[in-house]
Formats: structure tokens, C-alpha cells, sequence
């Protein structure tokens, strides 16, 4: 009898111990709990008062659909010389640097948007050289021999000697004046492969079976960060409307 009085005190003492931690247990997760949902309102409280004074959440672009047209126009007038921001060749130029285009200093910028199907195109006379953006910014696929016409009509056509030359240095100055640029939003997508072939079409007037010129992957992204880094600090700081807008944009995409 007292062997089983003893087994009911040792079970009754493992009872009242497990109950103690089981509450203390509950207690601990109450307390972590309220910290976490805590901390979610301070933080909620902070990006709202944030928002009052600084306006950290507003991007009225957020709520429009932008299309690709509407990217494009916003891209080529920014790239433009004489476009509304007022900042002469300041992104043009941020953007030639990038691609390593020489002779900056000389000749004429000209830049047309949706134009012969291209959708950014940046070019001068002398010393002759091109810049042709396909702007994928909504992910849209390519069109079949899209780049390749493109090239065609717009480089090709324009000096064909010029393409099919075989000279290395020939080759090799092209290839430092004249550039197709595929911006897609980031960098998970690239041209598809027929889009750099010839068409059956052309196979008697262009000898080239593939653009014998790389297409360069920009994503829009770093587009965006290259002129935040470069010429974003030379806009005047007096000059809200243009910042303001340049750092909504970039908001849209990527990092």
C-alpha cells in the first residue's frame, strides 16, 4: 500500500511539473507572440507616418498599365538630346559610356521611337554608328527574324559594305559603333534564336545567315540603376519634378 501511495506522489509531483512547464511554455510563446504583433504595428505606425511626411509609398504609377509603347516613349525622350527633360545628352550620354560607343564628342544624336517597327533607335551620320533597342519591357515574345529584319533594314541597308567586309578591323569597328540591344525587364529573358536569322526572303540580297553582330542583353533594371548612378546625381537638385519621377520609375522594376 505505501509502495503505491509513493508511485502516486512521484506521478502526481511528474503531473504538477509538467503542468508548470506546459504553462510556462504557453507564457514564453504569449509573450514572443506579443512582441512579434508588436513590432508589425510599430513597423505598420512607422511606413504610415513615413508615407505622411515623405510620401515613401506613394508611385501613382503603380496603379497605370504601362505598354511597351508608352516604355519606349518614356525611354526615347529620355535619351534624347532635345527631349522635355531638359538635361541635354546627360542619359544619352551615361548610356553611350555604358556601351563603350566612341567619338562621343562628335556628330549629331538623332533618336526615333516606333518607327519602321523599331522600337528605340539612336543614330548618327558621321562618324556613322547605330544603336537599335528592341524594348521587351512587358516580356512579349519575339517575332519570327524580328531582329534580324530590324538589323537589316535599318544598318544593313545603310552601308553594306560595310557588314560585308571581312577585314578584322572592319569587324572590329563595327562592333564598337553599331549595337542591338535586347531590354528585357530583367535578365531572364533573351532573344529567341529565329529572331536572329534571316528571313527566306533575304537569302538574295543579304548574305548573312545570322546578325553578324551581338545582341547585347540591357535588362531594363540596370538600365534604370546605370542612370541613377550616373546621371541622376548631376540633375539639378532644384530640378524636383525630373528626380522625383526617374526614382517612381524605377520602382516599377527590379533591383
Amino acid at each position: 500500500m505505501s509502495t503505491s501511495i509513493s508511485s502516486l506522489q512521484v506521478l502526481d509531483g511528474v503531473v504538477t511539473d509538467y503542468i508548470r512547464f506546459k504553462e510556462s511554455r504557453r507564457l514564453r510563446c504569449l509573450d514572443l507572440i506579443e512582441e512579434v504583433v508588436d513590432n508589425w504595428i510599430d513597423t505598420q505606425n512607422h511606413i504610415t507616418e513615413s508615407n505622411r511626411m515623405l510620401g515613401v509609398s506613394f508611385n501613382p504609377f503603380s496603379r497605370l498599365k504601362i505598354n511597351e509603347t508608352a516604355h519606349s516613349r518614356i525611354l526615347g525622350d529620355l535619351l534624347n538630346p532635345s527631349g522635355s527633360h531638359g538635361q541635354g545628352a546627360l542619359f544619352l550620354d551615361a548610356f553611350l559610356l555604358h556601351l563603350k560607343v566612341p567619338y562621343l564628342g562628335l556628330g549629331v544624336w538623332n533618336v526615333t521611337v516606333e518607327t519602321g517597327r523599331v522600337d528605340i533607335m539612336l543614330w548618327r551620320e558621321s562618324p556613322k554608328s547605330a544603336v537599335i533597342i528592341e524594348n521587351k519591357s512587358n516580356n512579349a515574345g519575339d517575332q519570327l527574324n524580328q531582329i534580324y529584319r530590324y538589323w537589316h533594314q535599318q544598318l544593313y541597308l545603310w552601308d553594306p559594305r560595310r557588314w560585308d567586309s571581312k577585314l578584322d578591323e572592319d569587324q572590329c569597328m563595327r562592333n564598337r559603333m553599331f549595337h542591338l540591344i535586347y531590354l528585357p525587364t530583367d535578365g531572364g529573358k533573351a532573344p529567341a534564336q529565329h529572331s536572329l536569322e534571316r528571313p527566306e526572303g533575304l537569302a538574295a540580297v543579304n548574305p548573312h545567315k545570322v546578325v553578324p553582330l551581338e545582341c547585347k542583353i540591357l535588362p531594363l533594371s540596370s538600365l534604370m540603376d546605370l542612370w541613377m548612378n550616373e546621371a541622376f546625381p548631376l540633375i539639378p537638385p532644384t530640378n524636383a519634378p525630373l528626380r522625383a519621377f526617374l526614382g517612381k520609375y524605377k520602382e516599377l522594376w527590379p533591383s
